[in-house]
C-alpha cells in the first residue's frame, strides 16, 4: 500500500513538474490577458487623437474670426455672419451643429471693457454694455480703443469606437470653450453697420 501511495505522489509530481516545463500555450494566455489592456490603450489613442484635432480646429476658428474682423474699420451684419459661418466650416469632418461662436467688439476705458456690438453664430449675441464672455488682461485697456472678441464653444462627443469602450470610464463628451482677444488694425474702433 505504502509502495503504491508512493507511486501515485511520484506520478503526480513527475506530472506536475513536467507542466510546470511546459510552456506550450503560454504566449496565448498571455496575449488573451493583455488584449483588454492593449485594445484599452488604442481606444485612448483615438479618443484623444480627435480631442486634440477638435482644439486645434476651435482655435483655427477663433483666431480666424478675429483676425478677418480686426483688420476692418467697419462692417456690416451681412459680412460678420458670413465670416461665421464660412470660419464654421473649419469644424469638418466634425458636425457643426453644436458649435456656436459669439463675435463682440468691446469698448474700453482705463478700469473696464464693455460690449459695443455682438453678433453670434448658434447662440445667443451679448446685450450692449454687457461683461465681456471672457477675461480681458487688464495691461490692454486703453481709453477709446475697441477690441475683437470672439468666443468659440464646441461639446466633443466622439464616433470614434474609442469613445464607446472609453463610455464606460466617464469619457463621454468634453466641453470646449475658447476665448481670444484681438486688437483693431486699422483704427481704433470697429463699427458695425445693419443691413
Amino acid at each position: 500500500m505504502k509502495i503504491e501511495q508512493t507511486k501515485v505522489k511520484t506520478k503526480w509530481l513527475v506530472q506536475f513538474v513536467r507542466l510546470t516545463r511546459d510552456r506550450k500555450g503560454v504566449a496565448a494566455i498571455e496575449f488573451a490577458l493583455l488584449l483588454p489592456l492593449l485594445l484599452l490603450i488604442v481606444a485612448g489613442l483615438a479618443y484623444s487623437y480627435e480631442a486634440l484635432t477638435v482644439s486645434r480646429k476651435l482655435d483655427q476658428i477663433g483666431a480666424t474670426i478675429a483676425d478677418l474682423i480686426a483688420q476692418r474699420n467697419a462692417v456690416n451684419t451681412s459680412q460678420v455672419d458670413g465670416i461665421m459661418t464660412s470660419s464654421a466650416s473649419i469644424i469638418s469632418p466634425f458636425p457643426a451643429q453644436n458649435l456656436s461662436i459669439v463675435v463682440s467688439v468691446v469698448s474700453m476705458n482705463a478700469t473696464s471693457a464693455q460690449v459695443a456690438w455682438s453678433r453670434a453664430y448658434q447662440d445667443t449675441a451679448q446685450a450692449a454694455n454687457a461683461q465681456p464672455l471672457g477675461p480681458i488682461a487688464t495691461n490692454i485697456l486703453e481709453d477709446g480703443v475697441q477690441l475683437v472678441t470672439v468666443k468659440v464653444s464646441y461639446p466633443f462627443t466622439s464616433t470614434s469606437i474609442g469613445a464607446l469602450m472609453l463610455s464606460g470610464f466617464g469619457f463621454s463628451t468634453l466641453n470646449f470653450d475658447r476665448f481670444y482677444v484681438e486688437r483693431p488694425r486699422t483704427s481704433d474702433s470697429i463699427e458695425l453697420t445693419v443691413n
